[in-house]
């Protein structure tokens, strides 16, 4: 199987979604992964493995603590955590480079073998939310591959941009 191949297999059972909510819009999606919820949760929040597919993490990992997620040189992203619920939720507002104040959260569920990630970010303007979504997707791409005992930095952006754009430009209708 090509990296191609593993990617949309991977990508297959992903579902997408954007709703205009209040003043803003919600980016929705959720995915599979075959591992267990605690793994996928230490993905997420343990520093060492974030920096590998996410971003380097730093700060106050808990309810009420304030962190930082530095993605690039140019892009580090303040965030405050809102609700920590291991290994089921975290939520945090999130104020990327140029944007207004938006929050994100995951939720993880138990499914059979592996975990269902829900990812939800809200409060985002009309304009963002469809960058939101593939950018967000590229990440659960990069998750994946950590998950799978592959290289994250192998998930090419712009391949992701040319698959996964068009699917999140349609969702915004």
């Amino acid at each position: 199987m090509t990296d191609n191949q593993a990617r949309a297999a991977r990508r297959a059972g992903t579902s997408r979604q954007i709703t205009p909510a209040g003043d803003g819009h919600v980016v929705r999606m959720s995915r599979r992964y075959a591992a267990p919820a605690a793994d996928v949760w230490e993905a997420w929040t343990n520093p060492e493995r974030t920096a590998r597919w996410l971003g380097a993490l730093s700060g106050e990992l808990r309810e009420g603590g304030e962190a930082l997620l530095v993605m690039t040189e140019d892009v580090k992203v303040p965030c405050r955590i809102t609700a920590c619920d291991p290994p089921r939720r975290l939520a945090v507002t999130w104020r990327h480079p140029g944007e207004p104040e938006s929050a994100a959260e995951i939720r993880l569920r138990p499914d059979g073998d592996g975990t269902v990630l829900e990812l939800e970010h809200a409060r985002l303007r009309a304009g963002d939310a469809a960058g939101y979504g593939y950018g967000w997707e590229d990440f659960l791409d990069r998750l994946a591959a950590l998950l799978a005992g592959d290289d994250p930095g192998a998930v090419s952006w712009e391949e992701s941009q040319r698959v996964l754009k068009p699917l999140w430009d349609a969702a915004l209708g």
